[in-house]
């Protein structure tokens, strides 16, 4: 998950400072220029399992992270996304997920990218549909893909990784595939 956590800064306080400390935390290609905009912006954005040490860093630079602490899904393409770790930006996310990327996807990550696709409106193209239902679909086999299978038969999750893995590897129609035939120019 993603948080979004406002923050006090003591009057002085080097937002400079802060922000390149927090670059240097992250260590995963953040843009220092956007995770000083959100500084600006008297907030901070950061992975849940980095909150405390977040805080920690920030602290000795007199900025306190105060809560309450807000989910947040950075949209692809985003200004946002540029303050998050690389690991956890939803489009490296579907890069992955889509195999045009190599890479772990932290399960966390998953769980938000999955929010922000259950926020989007149905769209009215057939291909962009089908590329969130393929995303969708990946994400959440690779969510359960760590539980043991005999946990995965109980809940009724195999038959849904079956039958993707079956649609997955059906045959495609020759005749549909087929180049146009005629002189090639």
């Amino acid at each position: 998950m993603m948080f979004f956590a406002p923050i006090t800064a003591s009057e002085g306080a080097d937002l400079d400072a802060a922000a390149a400390a927090l670059v240097e935390k992250f260590d995963d290609g953040v843009s220092q220029e956007a995770v000083r905009k959100i500084l600006e912006a008297g907030q901070v954005v950061m992975p849940a399992q980095m909150v405390f040490e977040v805080a920690e860093t920030l602290s000795p630079l007199d900025i306190e992270v105060s809560g309450p602490l807000n989910t947040t899904v950075a949209i692809p393409g985003s200004e946002l996304e540029q303050a998050v770790p690389a690991s956890y930006r939803s489009s490296n996310i579907i890069s992955r997920l889509l195999g045009e990327e190599q890479g772990e996807i932290p399960t966390s990550a998953v769980y938000d990218l999955i929010d922000l696709l259950t926020a989007i409106e149905v769209p009215d193209s057939e291909e962009e549909t089908a590329l969130i239902g393929e995303v969708l679909a990946r994400a959440v086999l690779g969510v359960t893909g760590e539980i043991p299978e005999k946990i995965q038969m109980a809940a009724g999750l195999l038959h849904y990784r079956n039958a993707y893995q079956e649609r997955l590897s059906t045959m495609i129609d020759p005749d549909a595939e087929a180049a146009p035939e005629g002189p090639v120019e």
